[in-house]
């Protein structure tokens, strides 16, 4: 079973070192403090980069409800807009972002010690789908569907929930329902694109296979 683990902080100060011919602040945006030890590494690195100005900041999500924070942070700094106003520009969308994910299965939450035996072999025999929510670094348990099929139906009505969506992306670990999907919320975001991202090993590693998710940022 592979494992997950945060960059030693020797590998932040050479990203930011790397940065000092471009730029005298970087903006670092990283997973939740509260979900990964990256908030603490990336502060440690920036303490050997003296010659910059470095704010990291706790993005409270992960994946593209962390992506979505850095695709708006750099639209603005191609824009010309200084440090304070990226950060401002963060922290608002900080507080419009939600991931919503529903897990095929729970077997690899419990290999890698995140719930219990029997939760997931109960969740197996019941054909439960869990689905959750991560808001502000909190992750929240927001519903036990049985049956794919009813656990996608219940992913599309808390997505709804929100519209109009300023942006939208589908999240997935390699699900077949995935273009579906993104049929059925595309009219929720029509001024911006849609796509799809197929999650990093990190998050793919605890969810497993087959898992379906969407991260969106509400309307301002």
């Amino acid at each position: 079973m592979p494992t997950t683990a945060v960059p030693p902080a020797h590998e932040f100060t050479s990203a930011y070192r790397s940065l000092t011919d471009e730029a005298d602040e970087v903006i670092a945006i990283v997973v939740s403090a509260s979900l990964s030890g990256m908030y603490n590494v990336a502060h440690l690195g920036a303490q050997d980069a003296p010659e910059l100005k470095v704010h990291v900041v706790d993005s409270g999500q992960i994946s593209m409800g962390l992506g979505w924070m850095v695709v708006a942070a750099a639209e603005a700094a191609a824009e010309g807009q200084s440090a304070q106003e990226i950060l401002a520009l963060v922290e608002d969308i900080k507080s419009r972002v939600r991931v919503y994910a529903m897990l095929d299965t729970l077997e690899y939450m419990r290999r890698s010690g995140r719930v219990s035996w029997a939760r997931a072999k109960a969740a197996q025999i019941l054909r439960i789908k869990p689905i959750v929510e991560v808001l502000l670094g909190k992750v929240h348990n927001v519903g036990q569907v049985r049956t794919r099929r009813r656990a996608i139906e219940r992913l599309v009505e808390l997505v709804r929930a929100h519209a109009p969506l300023e942006r939208l992306a589908i999240l997935h670990t390699y699900a077949p329902e995935v273009d579906d999907l993104c049929e059925r919320l595309i009219d929720l975001c029509p001024s911006m694109q849609t796509f799809t991202v197929a999650v990093t090993t990190i998050i793919g590693a605890h969810v497993g296979p087959r898992g379906l998710g969407v991260a969106v940022v509400t309307a301002g």
